[in-house]
């Protein structure tokens, strides 16, 4: 049988719309497997809660139900406890968190490369703290 075809990360995007109650407890544990039609997500011992509530059978239906969208494929999930014969990895969070870390720190060297930040800077004898993305939506003026 070949193996499901699933971003998983678009998986995660698509869960914390569609389920917002339960997707900062997906994100306590982490992909473990894909295996042909089967999804393993693995919890620490620790993270009983997160756990609990992903292996309620309504969550783990709605979340199967979402991986069988966006496969296009029958999926099974399976949650289980992380033993230490499981590979160490991070957590979902863990991931999101570095990777928006990562994103920060790449908008921090575009903007301090910038020529017209650059001239500021120099200007004011001032440096960079801080640099967040805006949306392209018009802000709401009250």
């Amino acid at each position: 049988m070949q193996t499901v075809a699933l971003n998983w990360e678009q998986f995660q995007e698509e869960v914390s719309h569609a389920f917002p109650n339960i997707a900062p407890f997906l994100e306590m544990g982490r992909l473990v497997a894909i295996e042909g039609d089967l999804v393993t997500v693995g919890f620490a011992k620790q993270a009983t809660v997160a756990r609990g509530m992903l292996e309620k059978p309504d969550n783990t239906q709605a979340l199967a139900s979402l991986c069988e969208r966006l496969s296009g494929r029958p999926v099974r999930l399976r949650i289980v406890e992380l033993t230490e014969a499981d590979p160490p990895g991070p957590t979902m969070a863990q991931i999101r968190t570095a990777k928006e870390q990562e994103q920060k720190l790449v908008l921090f060297e575009q903007a301090k490369a910038h020529p017209v930040v650059k001239e500021a800077l120099e200007i004011f004898g001032a440096e960079l703290a801080d640099v967040r993305a805006i949306s392209n939506q018009k802000e709401v003026q009250e």
